[in-house]
């Protein structure tokens, strides 16, 4: 019989290092082996019961939200939903990397107004802002707002909205109802904080809504200097499409501690989006095309994009010659002006509107039917926040690119962004007579199935699964 052998050698600082023979070691990292697959079971078991979830029921919310949840008609949680609220309420600070349409608003603001109502009443009723949403945008303040109010009310609690482009006198008697959770866009904000109107130090949650979009705006130095004047470390959730810059990857590294991540693959953002390329000759020929598909009768109600105020204008003009109404939207707009216009194409008034990119981030407009763009932006992701505009909240929608010379060198970055092939399609009477030269695309076509969220914990692809991530 083979007796076992222990092998001890001498280190520098005098300790011994004890060496197991071959068949002890193999053991050892066997049992070692054994204990990490099972708790990576534990873990897609944990996250399998995160996506069977069907109903806001099982997230563990009070019953005031639940009923304000049923009397908007929101009744199954979406992917991004399911996965980012269980964390959110569990206190961990989350990382959300969602393209517009998947449901993110919820998936912060739940978690966020539970975690201020599971507070003691006393401690709750404090003065003093509780939950704050920051945005890049005074559009999205004013829908993000909408949302948080109704809320907020459920929750026996107050919001409030700052933004640019209106009174900052007004403003400050706003904030002097004590909102527990305010709505802002960064550069408002910060001048209310430094002029000694609000205080930032018993803030409990923060949520960075389009993260991607307020550093590319350029509001990274006030977002530091906001973060600087915080009290205790909140609990912190941060939404992007993307996390393709090294300005945002720094600025999260800086802002959330160990989050977990959900991601939604880009190639399945417009999952929901029927999307097509139509060629045209010339500008004529684009206009002819535009207005055409506006009279199919499929289209109940469309957002046109271009690319400059001028052409908001002009093809304002042309499209009300077809008796539509038919308003344009642009960023230099006052924001009364831009408020109006949109709450009448929300509300269905409005059937047709011509708009900038002003109009392509996270506008939650349910009846859309198409999105057509008179022009391809020059970014792959503002492409996929218009198309976003149609096919939310489960529904289906088209979108059409008319596609010229000047268009057409963007078309592939469309494709390779999203990883798929946008199929061309042509409009009756209204044929091309040039021929474009249509390169092979090197685009991998994707097999068309369901979008999956993903909330990670270790790299390991096609599962879904939690990772850590961030500083200790």
């Amino acid at each position: 019989m083979n007796k076992r052998k222990k092998t001890d050698t001498k280190q520098e600082d005098g300790s011994e290092e004890i060496t197991l023979p071959p068949q002890a070691e193999e053991s050892a990292l066997a049992a070692e082996q054994a204990e990490a697959e099972s708790a990576e079971q534990q873990e897609d078991g944990e996250l399998r019961d995160l996506a069977d979830i069907s109903s806001f029921d099982e997230l563990g919310l009070e019953p005031a939200l639940l009923m304000a949840l049923e009397q908007q008609g929101l009744l199954v949680p979406t992917e991004v939903q399911r996965i980012a609220i269980p964390h959110g309420l569990d206190g961990e600070d989350v990382l959300i990397c969602a393209h517009t349409g998947t449901g993110k608003t919820l998936a912060y603001l739940l978690p966020l107004l539970q975690q201020l109502m599971d507070k003691a009443p006393a401690q709750r009723d404090e003065e003093g802002l509780r939950g704050l949403i920051l945005v890049p945008t005074r559009e999205l303040a004013a829908q993000v707002f909408r949302i948080a109010r109704v809320l907020a009310e459920a929750a026996g609690m107050h919001a409030g909205l700052v933004q640019g482009g209106v009174s900052y006198t007004e403003q400050i008697e706003r904030l002097q109802l004590l909102p527990q959770v305010l709505v802002a866009t960064p550069g408002r904000l910060l001048d209310l904080v430094l002029d000694g109107h609000l205080s930032l130090h018993q803030l409990q949650a923060l949520v960075l809504d389009e993260a991607d979009r307020m550093v590319e705006m350029g509001f990274t130095h006030q977002l530091y200097e906001l973060i600087e004047r915080l009290g205790p470390r909140p609990q912190t959730w941060l939404c992007s499409a993307t996390l393709d810059n090294r300005e945002l990857e720094d600025f999260c590294e800086q802002t959330l501690q160990q989050p977990v991540e959900v991601i939604l693959s880009r190639s399945d953002a417009a999952a929901s989006v029927q999307q097509w390329a139509i060629q045209a000759d010339n500008e004529q020929h684009k206009l002819d095309l535009l207005l055409a598909l506006l009279k199919r009768p499929e289209v109940k109600q469309a957002l046109i994009f271009v690319s400059t105020r001028k052409q908001v204008e002009s093809l304002a003009a042309h499209v009300r010659r077809l008796g539509d109404q038919c308003e344009g939207l642009h960023g230099e707009m006052s924001q009364k002006g831009r408020s109006f216009i949109l709450g009448r194409f929300r509300r269905g008034k409005t059937r047709f509107l011509v708009a900038t990119d002003v109009a392509s981030r996270g506008l939650d407009i349910g009846r859309v039917s198409h999105v057509l763009n008179y022009n391809l932006p020059f970014a792959a992701d503002d492409y996929v926040h218009r198309i976003g505009r149609t096919g939310r909240a489960g529904e289906t929608g088209t979108a059409w690119s008319l596609i010229d010379t000047n268009d057409f060198p963007l078309l592939g970055r469309m494709e390779r962004y999203q990883d798929i092939e946008i199929p061309w399609m042509k409009v009756a009477g209204l044929e091309p007579k040039k021929k474009l030269k249509l390169k092979p695309r090197k685009t991998k076509v994707k097999d068309k199935k369901g979008s999956k969220a993903v909330a990670k914990k270790k790299p390991k692809p096609s599962k879904l699964k939690a990772r850590k991530t961030g500083k200790a």
